[in-house]
């Protein structure tokens, strides 16, 4: 498998969701918008009141699907951070209370189980409210690819916007950047949703009961990637007719979740199957 070029040679930064210890606060599913005021709901189901200004959109590794991503869930997480020059720093209290006050209140309600995280190590600190972990905080924020963790199949969709999240590894997964250089977002994803790297990842991870599989960085890394020479017309037009292909696939799911008819959607789901045998067989 080494003797093919790979991922590694585009430099990517893989990076994983964040780390709260207490997912169950910070985690929020969305039950109704109100302006600047969303009504929450927490996974102990306990409802809530929060400001939309420190709430950060999350998916899980569920939510990725093959070229897009379904934001079905609503789930957000409280985000007590403010960046600046791509660091994030944690909002002080006083802050905190003035511009988002139900966001404290509900904090602070859940203080005692906030300071118990880590053994207890967070309950004297005055940063209590922070999460556990410091990695990636602000990594997320930007442009990048959201690839699960724990899957069935090799999953790649890209977030352009760049206001995604995913919390913990378990049951979200990596952020994913690269020296893209002249080359196309849609040129990745044709390479990562095709069958032919997912059978090849397969050989690179642990499988697990019913057809999971977790990815680890050093497998993403290893998937055959090839660098174009945009100097090549031949390599060129590989790249440009990937792209025309994935951005044609890409349009069929659209089309495919507007559709109002049986009929319609049927005749969308076979030119969707028709591009994905396109697309496999141009990575082939």
């Amino acid at each position: 498998m080494d003797k093919f070029p790979t991922f590694s040679g585009f430099k990517p930064h893989i990076f994983q969701g964040l780390k709260t210890s207490a997912d169950k606060l910070y985690l929020v599913k969305v039950l109704n918008k109100q302006g600047d005021i969303w009504e929450v709901e927490n996974a102990n189901g306990d409802a809530a009141i929060i400001e939309k200004g420190i709430l950060k959109q999350v998916i899980k590794g569920e939510d990725v699907k093959r070229y897009l991503i379904d934001y079905s869930q609503n789930l957000y997480i409280i985000y007590p951070y403010t960046i600046n020059r791509e660091k994030a720093t944690l909002l002080p209290i006083e802050e905190l209370r003035e511009s988002f006050p139900e966001s404290w209140r509900y904090l602070k309600k859940h203080e005692e189980v906030l300071g118990a995280r880590d053994r207890g190590k967070w309950k004297k600190r005055p940063d209590w409210y922070a999460y556990a972990r410091s990695q990636n905080i602000s990594t997320f924020l930007g442009p990048k690819f959201m690839l699960p963790y724990m899957t069935k199949e090799l999953k790649l969709a890209f977030d352009p916007l760049g206001e995604l999240f995913f919390v913990n590894i378990t049951t979200g997964g990596y952020g994913v950047r690269f020296d893209i250089g002249r080359h196309s977002p849609y040129y990745i994803l044709g390479l990562f949703n095709s069958k032919i790297l997912n059978v090849w990842i397969k050989q690179l991870t642990n499988q697990f009961r019913g057809g999971y599989f977790a990815i680890n960085k050093q497998a993403i890394e290893r998937l055959p990637v090839i660098t174009i020479d945009f100097t090549n017309p031949a390599e060129k037009a590989q790249h440009d007719r990937m792209v025309a292909l994935v951005q044609q696939m890409l349009d069929l799911h659209r089309k495919l979740a507007e559709a109002k008819l049986d009929t319609e959607r049927k005749v969308i789901e076979r030119q969707l199957a028709a591009t994905d045998r396109q697309i496999d067989a141009l990575v082939y």
